[in-house]
């Protein structure tokens, strides 16, 4: 198939340092049942044959597009592509996994037919070598923005929570993009960025699909955080609690203040010396700020407020008390 120089959809796919996988990750989008696509590979300054691999690529399939920069994170590398993309529609996938060959066709049919910005799909999590491991896949349905996050309370500590967060195996109108970015520099971009997609989209569809393969590599970012990994979180949530504030939501604010004083603590867990990091002290003294105003309008809840306070008043104790329950 040739080249539409204005294809439906855009797949986005940074890569960095990605020779070893980025070959069957382009193949699986190459193979989907719909075939008015482009393939925006963005090789963010690999040291390794990436670059080579892309331009090999793209001299086998017109369909494929290639973007050569230099190394900035994946923030930047999805915003290259952004640029970049011909679509009308943007799909974000990570160079280490895959997806299904219905994906898009049941992504976009269900974008259709729910009317709205953003559709949710669902995902596969899968080893190095494609044994399944679980799934998670959400109801199908259109919520609102209330109804997105009700979603995603009911479904903490489940698989389906990260579905809400993550960026990858949604698709979405590009126009969702005309004024939005991902915020670079930051480790946990979707933290950052999701709910203010979710506020701009407000209406979003859930596909009955899982058909994105996320693919569990030990080592990588999100199997091996470190202190500054964490903190990022912290912050991410912070400005969604503000932002649930704003809305006068103080239940969806008091949890996300709640995660992000697990994120504080992780971080300091991970290394003690944090808890004498500026960045640390600064966001400690944000989060206590809000958790301070958020508590006071949320009833009930009584264990997590007691967990928060015994925090905002001694992290150290807090961290030794949670190691030895």
């Amino acid at each position: 198939m040739g080249a539409n120089s204005n294809p439906l959809i855009s797949v986005i796919i940074p890569a960095y340092n990605a020779e070893g996988f980025l070959e069957r990750c382009v193949d699986s989008v190459l193979r989907q049942t719909l075939g008015d696509l482009e393939v925006v590979i963005v090789d963010d300054g690999s040291r390794d044959g990436t670059g080579v691999l892309c331009d090999k690529l793209a001299s086998r399939c017109a369909r494929v597009r290639v973007v050569h920069r230099e190394n900035g994170g994946l923030s930047a590398a999805r915003n290259t592509g952004i640029e970049n993309a011909r679509g009308s529609l943007l799909f974000f996938l990570d160079s280490d996994d895959y997806i299904a060959p219905e994906e898009l066709e049941v992504l976009h049919r269900s974008m259709i037919e729910s009317d709205s910005p953003m559709v949710v799909g669902g995902f596969v999590n899968v080893t190095d070598s494609g044994e399944p491991l679980s799934v998670a896949l959400i109801e199908p349905g259109i919520v609102d923005e209330r109804g997105f996050w009700d979603g995603y309370e009911r479904g903490t500590n489940t698989e389906e929570h990260g579905e809400y967060v993550v960026s990858c195996g949604k698709l979405f109108d590009r126009s969702m993009f005309d004024d939005e970015r991902f915020d670079v520099g930051k480790i946990h971009e979707d933290e950052f960025i999701i709910h203010r997609l979710v506020a701009r989209a407000g209406r979003v569809g859930f596909a009955d699909v899982a058909g994105y393969y996320y693919v569990q590599t030990e080592g990588s970012i999100m199997h091996s955080p470190s202190p500054s990994s964490f903190l990022d979180t912290a912050e991410a949530l912070v400005s969604r609690a503000r932002h649930f504030v704003g809305r006068g939501w103080w239940n969806y604010a008091f949890t996300a203040l709640c995660e992000a004083r697990g994120a504080l603590s992780n971080s300091a867990e991970t290394d003690r010396s944090a808890l004498a990091d500026a960045r640390f002290q600064s966001l400690k003294a944000e989060w206590r700020s809000a958790i301070v105003e958020v508590a006071s309008y949320v009833p009930g809840r009584q264990a997590a407020k007691a967990l928060c306070a015994l925090f905002a008043i001694s992290p150290s104790l807090y961290i030794s008390l949670k190691k030895n329950r």
